[in-house]
Order: C-alpha cells, then sequence, then structure tokens
C-alpha cells in the first residue's frame, strides 16, 4: 500500500497533509523530532518577557535548563507528594468561601480558577495569587488576562508566514500583548 503525503508552503511555514491515517503514523515515526517542535506565536515573542520566560521562549539550551529545573525540582513526583497538604489547605480555603456565601449566587468557575491558580502559585512562588474578594471590580482579573493573552494568541498573524513582517506588528497583536504584560 502506498503511503502518500505532500508539503503545503504556507509563506515560510510548511504544512504536512497526510492522505491517511497509516501515512501521518509513518510521518510521525520517522519524523518525530521536527513535527513536534515548539512553535511560539509572534504575538507572544515580547522583548522584555521571552528570554527568561519558561513558557514563551525558544527551544535553547537555557529553555532546557529551565524545563529540567522545573521537571526535577518543582514539578517531581517527589516535590508534588511534598506539596500534598497546599493543595487540600487551598481546596479546604475555597470550601471555607463557599460556606460563608451559602444562599448567596456565586460564580463557582471563578473561584475554582482561583484555587487552582493559589495552588501552583504555591507550588512556584510559595505563595497565593488568587484573593477571595467580594469585590467586583478585581474579581475576574488575572482570569481575564489569561482569557485575553489567549485569545490574541489565536488571532491569525501573516507574520506566522512572513517573518520579514514581524517587526511591522501589522495587526497590533505583539502591542496587545506588550499592554497586558506591563
Amino acid at each position: 500500500m502506498a503511503l502518500s503525503c505532500m508539503i503545503l508552503w504556507l509563506g515560510t511555514q510548511p504544512t504536512v497533509i497526510a492522505s491517511t491515517a497509516e501515512a501521518a503514523m509513518e510521518i510521525l515515526k520517522t519524523n518525530d523530532r521536527v513535527c513536534s517542535g515548539r512553535h511560539i506565536r509572534m504575538s507572544f515573542r515580547l522583548k522584555h518577557h521571552i528570554k527568561y520566560s519558561l513558557v514563551w521562549s525558544d527551544c535553547t539550551d537555557y529553555w532546557k535548563f529551565l524545563r529540567r529545573i522545573a521537571r526535577t525540582e518543582i514539578f517531581s513526583p517527589k516535590m508534588l507528594l511534598a506539596q500534598s497538604h497546599v493543595r487540600e489547605q487551598k481546596v479546604g480555603e475555597l470550601i471555607e468561601y463557599l460556606r460563608s456565601k451559602e444562599g448567596q449566587v456565586v460564580k463557582l468557575t471563578q473561584f475554582v480558577f482561583g484555587t487552582l491558580l493559589n495552588i501552583l502559585g504555591n507550588v512556584v512562588f510559595s505563595r497565593d495569587v488568587f484573593v477571595y474578594t467580594d469585590d467586583d471590580k478585581n474579581k475576574d482579573g488575572i482570569q481575564n488576562l489569561i482569557r485575553e493573552m489567549l485569545m490574541i494568541g489565536a488571532e491569525p498573524n501573516i507574520a506566522e508566514f512572513y517573518p520579514i513582517l514581524e517587526e511591522l506588528d501589522l495587526l497590533g497583536l505583539k502591542r496587545k500583548c506588550d499592554e497586558r504584560f506591563l
């Protein structure tokens, strides 16, 4: 059985198209490294943040070093087990807060998200990131910021296909991301 595939060039970005599931498996089996490479959207390549970022930087030796530290020191099974009491404590805080709001309307997704942020914040920074308050203006702050950043990153950007246009920021996506990081 003949396996067929083709490469479609969208600007400078190659896109591999496989005609069958078997062809796709063969491509991924023989070119796994190439196909699974990290691609960071141009709008997230912020001048002041990308150099030291584990999330948004390119796959460099420094990024590999940061990833190794995160994997072995922060998110290792031993450290996660040692931090289990923090997760239990943060869930307990959520339950207590919800108990104090008995009979009131509560936006549950916001507080579950906040609890997850506090769990991650305590693992990485040893402190809470989200504060349970009744202040309406700040309730969705970080959740909205993350949502907005993901929406900006998902917008089509011609600079992804023609990198020479990156500095022009024709769609203003880098500017929008930069404004949110300041």
